[in-house]
């Protein structure tokens, strides 16, 4: 397993526009400066372990994608079909507001 400090900060970075955060929103979220942040995501620095325990919870990834960029069996799949479930609760919701909208004349 080889530690690429660029590939960890790309995950990171992901990390952070999935929440749909600032630099410094989720450095304030992490407790560390915004510089911090960069630093990892340039690839300058890696962040010490307690931070990727954090930085994992907080992406809803395992340590171990978040290092290596390798799922332990069964994980990606389950983050897929949580996303697919997440995108059929949308679903439901848009054809919600189309039978609203119709019902109401508003279109």
């Amino acid at each position: 397993m080889e530690l690429s400090s660029i590939e960890i900060g790309k995950r990171i970075k992901m990390i952070r526009l999935k929440k749909r955060l600032s630099q410094i929103a989720f450095a304030a979220e992490l407790h560390v400066s915004r510089e911090q942040i960069s630093r990892w995501e340039n690839g300058s620095k890696i962040p010490a372990l307690d931070i990727l325990c954090q930085l994992s919870e907080i992406g809803k990834v395992s340590m171990d994608h978040l290092i290596t960029s390798q799922e332990k069996d069964g994980m990606e799949k389950k983050m897929i079909s949580v996303l697919l479930g997440d995108l059929l609760e949308l679903d439901r919701k848009i054809d919600r507001v189309i039978e609203l909208v119709t019902e109401t004349g508003i279109m």
